[in-house]
């Protein structure tokens, strides 16, 4: 390995993302890298350009585009040698990011591409969106995936060899002294964080609150988004907006169940791997990683996408076995203290670096 991370000085590394500022962006990507961050303080020097739009930014288009160009300007700028270019596979993060990647590669630095899911990792891109997903995978010295599963569906769909990919599970500092608080009666603690938007299936989440008794389950809503007017409507919905990372970990254990019924365009979800790591039980839909992290009716359920009933119904099933529910908690959590360990993954992440580094002093 390179003298890079070691004992010597840290590497130093340009990181493309959202926004870090909770107020301005809630998002797991943003919750991945400021994990990562911590892990590799010392041993990495990061430096964070800006990509992608804040939350609840009421500006025009004209001034968003400036915004993005100052990014663009500002990664040419740097002059690290490796630039980590964290995106999703979807057409606006598509059509953005590619004009950062060609630039980072024409400035000849070396590129990891880090993929976090996006609809097109679950179907196939129409035709010009797939040669670009090709083009931009050529021109990265690098390409990182969040799981095995995502790994096969990007080979399958874009024809990469699965060789040449690698992959990262989603990852926090795993808590040191974890007291898993057992679901001890009704009603359940149930949980939604994330952002309030379609695709995460907050209708059906609301849908099916609205026909589960008080007395079986109650749901608490953290997050910000498009949807927060409906849920601001609910009387039987605890919402608490933006919720600090570090308060929400502080909570999570006072949690039951978490519920993500996402529609489409996840990868692995930053709220999922943090509720299994506190002991709270899963309730998602079988898309992306969630497949490969979540084993049903054992750390946790599936629900059928966009089906209010097969959320209430997953949830009255937790509610009525209380002892499978605790077992279930033990498991989910003894399940991310092995795979969600985010020191083992910087290690990971960091040979990768070091390797790109040693194949760029190479003549």
């Amino acid at each position: 390995m390179s003298k890079w991370g070691n004992s010597g000085q840290p590497l130093p590394v340009v990181i493309v993302g959202p926004s870090l500022e909770v107020a301005q962006n809630v998002s797991g990507i943003a919750s991945v890298i400021k994990a990562l961050e911590t892990a590799l303080r010392g041993r990495v020097a990061f430096s964070h350009v800006r990509m992608g739009r804040i939350d609840g930014d009421t500006r025009g288009a004209l001034a968003r585009l400036g915004d993005i160009f100052r990014s663009f300007g500002r990664l040419v700028a740097c002059r690290e040698k490796i630039v980590h270019y964290n995106t999703a596979l979807n057409v606006k993060s598509l059509l953005r990011d590619s004009v950062g990647i060609v630039l980072a590669w024409i400035t000849r630095r070396r590129v990891l591409l880090h993929l976090h899911g996006g609809r097109y990792l679950e179907e196939s891109a129409p035709t010009g969106l797939a040669q670009l997903i090709r083009l931009l995978s050529r021109l990265s010295d690098r390409t990182v995936l969040l799981s095995a599963t995502e790994r096969e569906n990007f080979t399958r769909l874009y024809g990469v060899p699965s060789a040449g990919l690698d992959y990262l599970y989603n990852g926090i500092e795993q808590p040191r002294s974890l007291v898993i608080r057992p679901a001890d009666g009704r009603p359940l603690k149930v949980l939604f964080c994330g952002r309030l938007a379609e695709e995460k299936g907050i209708v059906p989440l609301v849908a099916a609150f609205d026909n589960i008794p008080a007395d079986v389950a109650e749901l608490t809503v953290f997050g910000a988004g498009p949807f927060a007017p409906l849920i601001e409507s609910k009387p039987n919905i605890r919402f608490t907006g933006i919720i600090e990372r570090a308060a929400l970990l502080e909570r999570l254990g006072s949690f039951d169940v978490l519920v993500l019924p996402s529609l489409r365009g996840e990868g692995m979800p930053m709220a999922v791997v943090e509720a299994m790591s506190h002991g709270v039980v899963p309730i998602v839909t079988s898309i992306a990683s969630l497949k490969e992290i979540v084993a049903d009716d054992e750390t946790g359920l599936f629900v059928e996408p966009g089906s209010p009933l097969s959320i209430e119904r997953a949830i009255v099933k937790l509610a009525g076995d209380l002892d499978h529910l605790n077992t279930m908690k033990q498991k989910a959590a003894d399940f991310a203290r092995e795979h969600f360990d985010t020191e083992a993954i910087a290690a990971k992440l960091l040979g990768i670096y070091a390797e790109m580094m040693d194949d760029a002093a190479r003549p």
